[in-house]
């Protein structure tokens, strides 16, 4: 985090000079790296005892990259899309058997993948700061381990997300973008073929710096 913000301070130095008013009309690329907490919880309901398992929680931190691109009309209001390349793991978990017909552990994780935010974007007057809403879809996969056979399957999954940020555009069309967010996921509720119930909860919020092109 620390990083990220000491390279945010030094490259708005370099920008120093750039009119504020200045988000142009026209198409814009970028690439981003952000520096995301992703917050979740969980619990499991097993098949032989009905009940639910007491909720877990997990905080972790992680750094991931984006590519966007966007249309900006000449009211500066901005239409957008954000993907995430490649896939990443959020969580693996290991727990003892519970299951009266087995025994041994079990192990079970979930990828997500093809992670696409559609966004709306407005400046805040003639200032460089915006603010952002957007809509999110993604797909969980999990990959499991369970002794006795069972499998959960994908999903898809939404999301709603809003931040805050600056933007700073050089005459050439070279720009720089800072920008905080927070993004809230519908729960997601997994049935195995051996009928245990996985639900979870997840949400993040992420500091993100951009750097890109307008045409």
């Amino acid at each position: 985090m620390k990083r990220i913000l000491l390279i945010t301070v030094a490259v708005l130095f370099s920008f120093a000079q750039v009119n504020a008013d200045n988000m142009s009309e026209g198409f814009r690329l970028g690439i981003s790296v952000s520096n995301t907490e992703v917050n979740g919880s969980g619990s499991e309901t097993l098949r032989t005892t009905k009940k639910q398992s007491a909720v877990a929680s997990t905080s972790e931190t992680t750094t991931i990259g984006h590519v966007f691109a966007e249309r900006t009309f000449s009211n500066g209001f901005t239409l957008g899309v954000d993907y995430v390349p490649g896939e990443a793991d959020v969580g693996t978990k290991t727990r003892a058997d519970d299951d009266f017909d087995t025994s041994g552990g079990n192990k079970a994780s979930a990828v997500v993948s093809q992670h696409l935010t559609f966004y709306g974007l407005m400046p805040m007057g003639s200032s460089p700061f915006y603010i952002k809403a957007g809509i999110i879809s993604m797909d969980v996969e999990t990959k499991e381990k369970l002794n006795t056979g069972s499998t959960y399957g994908n999903t898809s999954v939404n999301g709603v997300t809003a931040g805050i940020g600056a933007h700073f555009e050089r005459d050439n069309g070279i720009y720089l973008r800072t920008e905080y967010s927070m993004s809230e996921y519908e729960d997601i509720r997994l049935t195995s073929t051996g009928s245990n119930i996985v639900e979870a909860d997840i949400d993040t919020t992420a500091a993100k710096i951009s750097i890109g092109k307008s045409f």
